[in-house]
């Protein structure tokens, strides 16, 4: 832990995890701004407040309460780690359902804190977080509600012109060939295996046949979030 991921002036539960090393400055700084602006004083919600900013940081878009403990930091043991003064799942989840972060309160409408039942338990949101994951769930919703228009017989043979079998016919499925169809005949369709498994081959295809269908009116972008990623993007291309 630096000197610059300390927040000096960190008090209370916060602080001991932030010396801990499960929370950066940046963590306890958010939270305690968001407590001291909505009238909160239990360190309860301020610790679950200071999690959940740490669950985004760390790339997720909420915090599991009944697997907040799940944390690794860099020179800590598991021990060290359990040893922490961890609050009750169930402590946490009480303190939130009565906090003016999740219900609102006498210090105005601000509500920055989300939190949701589900059938495997309770997760706490930033809001923002929260509404952004509505949005796409929304229109992933009305994209799965209709189909594209599509030749299915052109589709058919297009992919017997992509998809050859060089070993000469199968019983096994060709789900490289399966995902290709799929994508042309949905709006919205993930692409996922392990490596090696033909992922940018497929997506290849899959964009020949999108071209042949729309010719022109074919609108490609390609985005990756590594230089690896962009790699893969320019053989794609290619």
């Amino acid at each position: 832990m630096t000197e610059a991921q300390l927040a000096q002036r960190a008090q209370g539960i916060v602080r001991i995890f932030n010396e801990a090393g499960v929370l950066v400055a940046a963590d306890v700084h958010v939270a305690t701004r968001v407590c001291s602006l909505g009238g909160e004083t239990s360190e309860e919600v301020m610790l679950a407040a200071a999690l959940a900013v740490r669950a985004v940081r760390s790339g997720s878009v909420c915090l599991d309460l009944r697997r907040m403990r799940d944390v690794s930091v860099d020179n800590a043991t598991e021990d060290e780690l359990t040893s922490l003064p961890w609050p009750e799942p169930s402590e946490i989840v009480a303190a939130l359902r009565l906090s003016p972060l999740v219900i609102g309160g006498n210090a105005g409408p601000l509500r920055p804190l989300r939190l949701v039942d589900t059938d495997d338990g309770e997760l706490l949101y930033l809001d923002r977080y929260f509404l952004q994951e509505q949005t796409i769930r929304r229109v992933l919703d009305e994209r799965a509600s209709t189909w594209p228009p599509a030749d299915l017989k052109a589709v058919r043979t297009r992919l017997d012109s992509l998809f050859v079998d060089e070993n000469g016919p199968t019983t096994s499925p060709d789900r490289q060939r399966i995902a290709a169809a799929l994508a042309t005949t949905q709006w919205t369709t993930v692409i996922a295996g392990g490596p090696g498994t033909g992922k940018t081959h497929t997506v290849a295809r899959i964009l020949a046949l999108l071209s042949e269908e729309l010719g022109l009116n074919a609108r490609i972008g390609l985005a990756a979030p590594t230089g690896k990623g962009r790699s893969t993007s320019a053989r794609v291309r290619t």
